[in-house]
């Protein structure tokens, strides 16, 4: 792939050993995230500080008139305004996943730490490793049963970045190096924003040089444009994956939204799509996603942040997805969300 880059750029000075890096669009070279290495974990303590009472209480009108020069320059707080009632580009909610500490020197200010040490920040961070070990699990699975040369679609809706597909292939990787070497892997981000695509890709190109934790791999990346609300084009491609590879074998095909549609997106939306997936898929294919919780600190994170987020929690979610034809599989849980793998009844 080809990068371009704008004319002004803030190169990354104080790179970490071990860990890649790859210019956003914007110019701003990030590191790659990778939840395995030391660099990208959540400190206990910090998570502990940001659940304290009061935390995200929303501030008051003085208050947030008093922040105003503060967040002025933050990208960050951009991210984050820019989620008002929406939702953050996928670039920007990636930014957000990065860790305090790893925030560059050329670009951020003192608030952008304090911002990423905050609960939401620390909690998208969780949900991140939480839904890649998920995804990891369902990817191994799939190698075991299909053997060398095995196929492999991952598509990824709402993905931006697309960073939970790309730690689950590192996962795998060192976990059954065997089974992952010679597969045949195609990642498609099913995505409006083209930016957050666009970093993905030269993320996974920054992953796939020499000695990085994907070398060597036959992995392929495209990005669709795709709005949740409309499934056809995401049923036809599923026909298509059925009939190119129908002489191969059965592929394997991985559908994961992180922080995605599970958490924006309308009830009938949801419904269409593992609807969708149930008819056009394999019948091992597996959804993984994120579901808001109802309760708690994620009431007052949404109220603070004025997000669209639907905060449904898992009952009514599984009530959704069980008349769609599905059954949770697996799950994890992270302070604001419920990590979850589908599969079909």
């Amino acid at each position: 792939m080809s990068v371009t880059y704008r004319a002004t750029t803030i190169p990354e000075r104080n790179k970490k050993p071990g860990v890649r890096y790859a210019f956003s669009p914007d110019g701003i070279e990030l590191p790659v995230i990778d939840v395995d290495h030391p660099a990208f974990c959540v400190d206990p303590a910090a998570l502990i500080a940001a659940t304290r009472p009061g935390a995200m209480r929303k501030p008051s009108r003085i208050q947030t008139m008093l922040m105003r020069p503060m967040l002025r320059g933050s990208m960050l707080a951009r991210a984050i305004s820019g989620a008002g009632g929406g939702y953050a580009s996928g670039l920007g909610t990636y930014m957000l996943k990065l860790g305090p500490d790893n925030l560059g020197d050329g670009w951020a200010k003192k608030i952008d730490r304090a911002i990423a040490s905050s609960l939401p920040c620390l909690s998208a961070r969780m949900r991140l490793e939480a839904t890649a070990r998920l995804e990891a699990d369902a990817l191994i699975a799939m190698m075991a049963t299909r053997g060398p040369g095995a196929r492999l679609h991952l598509l990824n809706i709402a993905g931006g970045p697309s960073s939970d597909t790309l730690n689950a292939l590192m996962m795998a990787r060192r976990r059954e190096p065997g089974l992952v070497e010679g597969a045949d892997i195609g990642v498609e981000v099913l995505d409006l924003d083209g930016d957050g695509p666009e970093f993905g890709a030269r993320s996974l190109a920054a992953l796939m040089t020499e000695g990085g934790p994907l070398a060597g791999l036959l992995i392929r990346v495209e990005r669709r444009a795709y709005d949740w609300n409309d499934v056809r084009p995401l049923a036809e491609r599923l026909r298509s994956i059925a009939d190119g590879d129908s002489r191969g074998g059965d592929p394997g095909v991985v559908i994961a939204s992180e922080g995605g549609l599970f958490e924006y997106a309308s009830d009938e939306a949801i419904l269409a799509t593992l609807e969708a997936v149930r008819v056009g898929a394999p019948r091992d294919a597996v959804v993984v996603g994120t579901i808001g919780k109802a309760t708690g600190p994620a009431l007052s994170v949404n109220e603070a942040t004025g997000t669209a987020a639907r905060l449904r929690g898992l009952e009514a979610f599984l009530g959704v997805a069980r008349s769609a034809g599905w059954e949770p599989a697996a799950s994890a849980d992270c302070p604001l969300s419920h990590c979850l793998v589908l599969r079909m009844l």
